[in-house]
């Protein structure tokens, strides 16, 4: 019994020392510790959570601590597997033989934190090549690839690498070496040994967009050559125009196409896509992409050439593509370019003589606010023409008279005119035009023409000055059998807007030997159709359409 309770005694002596000392380290920890700031974390710092080191060699550990100041930066260092490798107090380790252990670095003043490294004690990557980049120098967007890399020495412990793209905005990287372009740039794609050796390789790789489709328009549509539907255009002969290519996605980033036409005595298509028009027929132009997508869309021509031999071409109020529009500059230019007439309108002045504009007002020919009909025919012509197409190359014309306009006659002996009545004229002023004229003997070279009905049937009555032979139009919107009444009362050739003409009403006018006229034709497309397919006997325009 007595010696039970000495036991007893003597085991309770040692808990009590044991406890006393352990107070003394912990009150020893907590001077050292007093003042100084707790660790939030600690990291290391020139590895990322592996390590291999040959057999024998002896690398000093370093660790990263925050915050940086006022704390106590000792540390516990253990090893897993200490016949493998090796650490020491100060966290130097060894490699031991063959194999690997896990260090583990804990902080000692009471934050408890710890961090872990996988040391590898075998043989260190001393380079890194890319063994496929020259074949994915060029990546494109939409697709994958996986970059490959060979090791020196083959047999390297630690075959993990660690990738990078320099900007994810045109490339990402993953894990495994698979880049994803996403657009076009350049981009560095960086694989690093993570053993830490500090080996790495890297290369730069171009990323760009393959064509995923293209389709042809024209560059710049004009009366001459016009986009008619689809992939397919229509275009006079002795022309030339311009295909504009579009690519889908639009960031393609090799945008150059081969040309090829196939027909080249109607199209000729040179590397730029300029056209040279040459003559009459069909030529299916194909284009396809030179990027390596082998993407091609086609493009229909069909062309077509008039001449003065297929209708009778009248110039709308003179050559307006190229002048301002019933100017002495824009009958010039339609009697040198050999229409067969040249169109104008006519108002009455005040003082009962004619002038050449289209308007009543010159707000818009000429910035005035006024009408034409409220002036003298000298105050009119004092009026300069400011706007109309080639009005910087024309800019001095004035409004004209209709006798300077028949005055051109003279020298352009093969002249002919359309001479529109905006107005309804009185019968006096009727004969004072037809007496005007004569004057010039131009009976057979004029056809008058007008809205206003009572025009063409005033005109017939007045025999004297040959207002019963000379040729006349009448001008409507109404293709109906009123108009067809008229001009057959009046002997009058149907005109009419080329959009309200059709190939029935131009079978009945001619079948009761009436012509008829399309105005104003604003394309080539259109000027054919009429011509060849409509069958009209004249057609107004802007525009030359023949050769």
């Amino acid at each position: 019994m007595y010696k039970k309770k000495s036991i007893i005694l003597c085991i309770l002596s040692l808990v009590t020392a044991v406890a006393a000392c352990s107070d003394v380290v912990h009150a020893t920890e907590n001077k050292k510790n007093e003042g100084k700031k707790i660790i939030k974390s600690i990291s290391w710092t020139d590895y990322d959570k592996c390590l291999t080191i040959e057999k024998g060699e002896k690398e000093k550990l370093n660790v990263t601590f925050s915050p940086t100041k006022k704390i106590n930066k000792k540390l516990k260092w253990s090893s897993s597997k200490k016949k493998v490798v090796s650490v020491t107090k100060k966290g130097v380790i060894k490699g031991k033989k063959k194999g690997t252990a896990t260090i583990t670095a804990k902080t000692t003043d009471g934050s408890n934190k710890k961090i872990k490294l996988k040391v590898t004690v075998g043989k260190r990557v001393e380079d890194l090549q890319y063994t496929n980049a020259e074949k994915y120098s060029k990546m494109y967007t939409g697709q994958t690839y996986t970059l490959k890399v060979a090791f020196t020495p083959s047999n390297a412990s630690n075959k993990k690498l660690n990738w990078i793209s320099s900007d994810e905005t045109v490339a990402t990287v993953d894990s495994n070496g698979k880049v994803t372009p996403k657009e076009n740039g350049t981009v560095v794609i960086t694989a690093s040994a993570t053993d830490g050796s500090d080996v790495f390789v890297e290369q730069p790789f171009e990323i760009a967009t393959l064509a995923k489709s293209i389709s042809l328009s024209l560059n710049e549509s004009d009366a001459y050559h016009v986009n008619t539907a689809s992939h397919t255009m229509y275009a006079k002969a002795g022309t030339s125009a311009k295909l504009k290519v579009t690519f889908s996605p639009e960031n393609t980033s090799d945008k150059r196409v081969q040309y090829e036409s196939s027909n080249e005595n109607v199209i000729r298509v040179d590397a730029d896509g300029n056209l040279l028009i040459l003559e009459s027929g069909i030529s299916v132009i194909t284009a396809t992409t030179l990027d390596g997508s082998n993407k091609s869309t086609k493009y229909t021509a069909f062309v077509n050439s008039l001449s003065k031999d297929d209708c009778t071409f009248v110039a709308h109020r003179g050559f307006s593509e190229l002048a301002p529009g019933n100017s002495l500059s824009a009958f010039k230019l339609a009697m040198e370019s050999n229409f067969d007439y040249i169109e104008l309108d006519v108002w009455p002045t005040i003082d009962n003589q004619f002038v050449v504009c289209h308007d009543k007002s010159l707000k818009e020919i000429a910035g005035e606010d006024v009408n034409v009909t409220d002036l003298t025919l000298s105050a009119a012509m004092n009026y300069r023409i400011t706007s109309g197409n080639g009005i910087n190359t024309y800019s001095g014309e004035y409004i004209p008279s209709l006798e300077q306009v028949l005055e051109l006659s003279k020298k352009y002996p093969s002249a002919k005119y359309y001479i529109e009545l905006k107005a309804a004229l009185t019968e006096s002023q009727l004969t004072d035009l037809l007496k005007m004229i004569q004057k010039y003997d131009l009976g057979e070279r004029v056809r008058i023409i007008s809205f206003k009905d009572i025009n063409l049937i005033r005109i017939r009555r007045i025999e004297e000055y040959g207002g019963d032979k000379v040729d006349l139009g009448y001008l409507t919107y109404q293709m109906d059998q009123s108009a067809i009444n008229i001009c057959e009362q009046t002997n009058a050739e149907l005109c009419s807007s080329y959009n309200q003409i059709t190939k029935d009403v131009v079978r009945i006018a001619h079948d009761k030997g009436i012509r008829v006229n399309a105005w104003t034709v604003p394309n080539m497309y259109m000027a054919g159709f009429l011509v060849d397919t409509v069958k009209v006997d004249s057609i107004t325009a802007n525009f030359k359409f023949f050769d």
